[in-house]
């Protein structure tokens, strides 16, 4: 899920689709390509939305998920920033994220944890009248088909049956709060080996809307 803010935000002038592209290796890795499109309806010039929109984005992903890559970045000027004073103190929760994060070094993506989720952070800038287009690719702490021992209960069940092993994949895409237009369209990419039995959408063309949480599950037999 995606956390952003911004003054354009505030006044719906910014339209974001989110293309998720699910790739399942043969072993069950599986690597996600997110890619965020945010287009700025603002007039140039217009007071509060004709304005750059400058939005600090974080993506929630599973803890342990790690950034393979990531593009489309643009951070303000150093000088924009005003200094901290000498007699401020960070908030706890703040200082344990802080000491904990790292930094993607090709892209600058900060990398930390909150609230039991890994978080990519970075800059995105977008004009009135323009669109901007960020994505990230990051590998799953899981696979879909954990492997197996060839003398399990499960197995031997499954033999004796004379029945394919099945693999589930399940999905959810938690809404973010005060986010007006926001479209994910969904694509599962499944190794040839596994056949589908039952998805709960299309498996090429999913599509959910910001109104609620989004849920997408899937069953695949795996022949022997």
């Amino acid at each position: 899920s995606f956390h952003d803010k911004g003054w354009a935000r505030f006044y719906r002038v910014i339209d974001e689709t989110v293309d998720l592209d699910v790739a399942v290796d043969a072993d069950g890795t599986i690597t996600d390509t997110v890619t965020l499109t945010r287009t700025h309806y603002g007039e140039p010039g217009a007071l509060f939305t004709g304005v750059n929109n400058v939005d600090y984005l974080r993506l929630y992903v599973p803890k342990g998920s790690v950034l393979l890559s990531a593009s489309g970045f643009d951070a303000p000027d150093p000088s924009l920033f005003e200094a901290v004073e000498s007699d401020w103190e960070m908030d706890d929760d703040l200082l344990y994220e802080k000491e904990g994060a790292s930094r993607h070094a090709s892209s600058g993506t900060d990398i930390s944890e909150q609230g039991g989720k890994t978080v990519f952070g970075n800059w995105m800038q977008v004009k009135p009248g323009k669109r901007s287009t960020a994505t990230f690719t990051y590998r799953l702490p899981f696979r879909m088909a954990a492997s197996r021992a060839d003398d399990g209960l499960t197995d031997r069940l499954f033999t004796w049956l004379g029945r394919a092993r099945t693999d589930r994949y399940t999905l959810t895409i938690q809404k973010q709060s005060g986010v007006a237009s926001r479209t994910t369209n969904l694509t599962l990419n499944i190794p040839e080996a596994l056949r589908t039995v039952w998805s709960s959408h299309n498996l090429s063309g999913a599509t959910f809307d910001n109104r609620s949480d989004g849920f997408f599950a899937a069953l695949f037999e795996r022949p022997e």
